[in-house]
């Protein structure tokens, strides 16, 4: 009962809204309290750790991934939970704006990820490609996200794909400029279809967010802020105001 309870909050944080997903979470922790679950209850929290960083909430991502981590401690041969845990943690790592804390942890979370539920791999590698990213490593971080499609295609994760083809994108147009329109715009197309096809709601804000880099490189500055508006609008249709809030601040929002 306590399983079909995380596996709903796992389908609405990916579903939206968000604040239905930290509802559910917050179910889920409730039972595992009454069925003495520690166990389920330590891979909640790093699942909800993934949660509050899709909203943009860096303060409860963090906490969510310490209790992550704490739990993964009391139960050091649970490798599996380790790895949730050290995502968790980079995932908020990235929300804290310490790119370098996100590679160690999300690194650390691929290798364990590797031993213990090769399945997820592919997710903890899209992340380690976000933070190579975000650490300012381009090539590592499009190397790595090349890594992380082949994963995610083998063990069908499409959500996580679509987050590596957005950071296929953004290193090429950050490495290479507008010469490579034509690679950029296939991997955001790929990205876009993935989402749809999963009915990822509460990650098609990013797609018009990628988007939106790229309309600026191509120095169409309407075309930019329209997209962010409309990131903006999507983020507050899934639960993410703090996502929107952040949008409101991009470069290009303050043009007529």
């Amino acid at each position: 009962y306590t399983f079909v309870h995380l596996l709903d909050f796992m389908a609405r944080t990916w579903l939206g809204p968000l604040e239905q997903a930290v509802e559910r979470a917050e179910q889920v922790q409730g039972l595992c309290a009454e069925d003495d679950s520690p166990e389920l209850a330590g891979f909640a929290w790093a699942m909800l750790a993934e949660t509050f960083y899709l909203a943009g909430d860096a303060e409860r991502a963090l906490t969510s991934a310490r209790s992550a981590v704490s739990a993964s401690g009391s139960m050091p041969d649970n490798l599996s939970l380790a790895a949730y845990a050290q995502l968790g943690l980079a995932q908020a790592c990235l929300l804290t704006g310490e790119a370098t804390q996100a590679v160690h942890a999300a690194q650390q979370a691929l290798q364990l990820f590797q031993q213990a539920d090769l399945a997820y791999a592919g997710k903890a590698a899209t992340f380690l490609a976000v933070a190579l990213m975000e650490a300012g490593d381009l090539p590592a971080a499009g190397a790595t996200a090349e890594q992380a499609i082949e994963l995610c295609r083998r063990s069908l994760r499409a959500v996580y794909e679509a987050i590596a083809h957005g950071v296929r994108a953004l290193v090429m147009l950050r490495l290479e400029g507008i010469d490579a329109r034509a690679g950029i715009e296939a991997e955001l197309a790929l990205a876009a279809e993935l989402i749809e096809r999963s009915h990822a709601r509460t990650l098609a804000p990013k797609v018009l967010e990628w988007q939106a880099e790229l309309a600026a490189a191509l120095g169409d500055s309407a075309e930019q802020r329209r997209l962010l508006l409309a990131a903006r609008r999507l983020f507050l249709d899934v639960g993410a105001p703090q996502q929107a809030a952040r949008i409101t601040r991009l470069p290009g929002m303050d043009r007529a």
